[in-house]
């Protein structure tokens, strides 16, 4: 049943008569509901009504903390960055930048938050530590791994040094999404794990969170083959997420899953959770991660052997990355469409497809480096001179080098198989060993 606003925010009685927000969380709270994109309507879920969200963003309504921890969670932020304390005069100044900065990033403009927290780079310890973590955030997603782990890293000591253990555990995830985009597995682990314990240790109450935790967790055991745990973190992800109402944290949940079951190789449970997530996607109106799943979806189809699916499945992929003009996803998709040509045997297509993406401006430097290993198999696979297929493994497995050791030793089985095809036996053997010493490194 959806509450009045006045039942809402009634006091207990005998207690203190609710006072108003202070007007830099009632900014807060409209800031970041514009950045998702949410109506007052929607940010009010079966909770609280419009009225209610429009007394609290005009800051003529209480804001309990139960109230606060609900509407947190529903705007994908920390209770303590809805909550820090009121400031004044400069620091009050530095807040709302803060505050904006964080908005933008939120709604996926990272330029426009880097260039709103420029200042920022001057500001007090009051809001340095968020601002690490922010700018380590942007780095994480516009692959610059190694400058994010500094970076959040520098964050998470000063949010231990303030005891704000919320955001320190916020920031421990932030640190294992960085090492896992430079496939360094055992120190993403290591940084998830220690999410997780903080979780259940009660520094911070966010079933999102633990969520997103759980998600990251199984993709990453599956990663380095440990399926027992990657199992156990997936069955207790599916029970949380039947306590989450953030259905894009559902969506990422499910996505995570169809990656993980695919790492595995069972690709029928991998096409059911991304087409469950790709459901929750589209529910939602996020052309990206739409986008983004049915490219996923359209290399599960290839893997499968389902190639007509999956070249309709491509083909929806990118469509939207040609209407929303997001080169990133744009050569991710040409990658699978090389992918699919050269499981198709089409080599000409496939080599091709693979340089469109490399050369594609905007493509992610992740992106580009495993096209050129697709681009190196093609070139394998169609026979062309030993020298020809060597300098593009060499390049590949350069390319792959800042990716993690993981993809590296990746390039040097593929290329042990090309030589095998050849005949070209003792180069092979030092591709194996090549390759060994790759893993060894990479689950080390």
């Amino acid at each position: 049943m959806v509450k009045s606003a006045a039942v809402a925010t009634r006091p207990r009685s005998g207690g203190p008569k609710p006072h108003g927000t202070d007007p830099l969380i009632a900014e807060r709270v409209r800031t970041f509901r514009e950045a998702k994109g949410l109506t007052q309507a929607q940010l009010a879920g079966e909770r609280y009504t419009k009225g209610f969200i429009s007394l609290l963003e005009t800051g003529r309504v209480g804001l309990s903390v139960g109230t606060a921890q609900y509407l947190a969670s529903r705007l994908g932020i920390s209770l303590a960055e809805l909550l820090a304390a009121p400031v004044a005069g400069t620091e009050r100044e530095q807040e709302l930048r803060l505050v904006r900065a964080e908005a933008a990033f939120a709604a996926g403009q990272l330029d426009q938050a880097l260039q709103i927290g420029k200042p920022l780079d001057r500001a007090g310890e009051s809001h340095r530590a968020r601002w690490l973590r922010l700018r380590g955030r942007i780095a994480v997603q516009t692959d610059h791994a190694t400058e994010a782990v500094r970076l959040l890293d520098a964050a998470l000591r000063l949010f231990r040094s303030q005891g704000t253990r919320e955001l320190a555990a916020r920031t421990l995830l932030d640190l294992a999404m960085a090492y896992g985009r430079v496939e360094a597995h055992g120190e993403a682990v290591h940084y998830a794990l220690q999410c997780e314990n903080a979780i259940y240790a009660g520094d911070v109450v966010d079933r999102t969170l633990e969520l997103r935790v759980l998600s990251l967790l199984a993709s990453l055991f599956v990663t380095i083959g440990d399926l027992t745990s990657a199992d156990l973190r997936i069955e207790r992800a599916k029970q949380v997420a039947q306590d989450v109402a953030d259905p894009r944290a559902v969506g990422n949940l499910y996505a995570s899953l169809a990656i993980a079951r695919e790492r595995e190789g069972d690709l029928e449970a991998a096409l059911n959770f991304a087409r469950k997530s790709l459901a929750a996607y589209e529910q939602l109106g996020i052309p990206a991660n739409v986008g983004s799943l049915w490219n996923t979806v359209g290399w599960i189809y290839v893997q499968r052997k389902q190639y007509g699916r999956a070249e309709d499945a491509l083909k929806k992929a990118a469509a939207i990355a040609l209407e929303t003009k997001d080169a990133r996803l744009g050569g991710y998709v040409l990658q699978s469409q090389a992918e699919l040509a050269l499981a198709r045997g089409d080599l000409g297509e496939a080599v091709r497809l693979a340089e469109e993406s490399i050369n594609t401006a905007d493509s992610s430097k992740r992106g580009r480096a495993t096209s050129l290993l697709v681009r190196a198999r093609a070139i394998a696979a169609a026979r062309r001179p030993i020298p020809e297929i060597d300098r593009a493994f060499r390049e590949a497995v350069n390319g792959l080098k800042p990716f993690g050791q993981h993809l590296v030793a990746h390039a040097y089985e593929a290329h042990f198989e090309a030589l095998v095809q050849r005949g070209r036996h003792a180069e092979a053997s030092q591709a194996a060993a090549n390759a060994f010493a790759a893993l060894r490194s990479a689950l080390g």
